[in-house]
């Protein structure tokens, strides 16, 4: 597996979690539903990342880098695109979460359309 899939599963694990904790402790149940939702579908795409993956479509974003360094800080997130590409999937209903094609997610939160990164 190349570095940048490995990087991008352990952001994508990181965030799920942070995702699933933040989900248990918010008070709104249509919010706390929405971060479940999006728990478990990062997680699906950090399972597919972490295969060694290969995707030119997919590689071009991992090349991309999401995750930010500095100095002996790593922090872990995902574009704002992405990020709202993910809402937009645990909004819609008719997204089931546990079936969900975890390169759709993949493809979503590293902001790259089906035809190539965005632009």
């Amino acid at each position: 597996m190349s570095p940048d899939w490995k990087r991008i599963a352990d952001e994508l694990r990181a965030v799920s979690d942070d995702r699933a904790l933040a989900a248990a402790n918010e008070p709104d149940a249509v919010e706390a539903r929405l971060l479940q939702r999006e728990s478990v579908m990062l997680g699906r795409a950090a399972m597919l990342a972490g295969s060694g993956l290969q995707s030119p479509t997919l590689s071009a974003a991992a090349d991309a880098s999401v995750v930010v360094d500095g100095d002996d800080l790593t922090v872990w997130g995902m574009p704002g695109d992405g990020d709202a590409a993910l809402r937009a999937m645990a909004k819609d209903p008719s997204v089931d979460v546990n079936a969900v094609d975890a390169a759709r997610v993949l493809a979503a939160v590293l902001g790259v359309r089906p035809d190539g990164p965005s632009a």
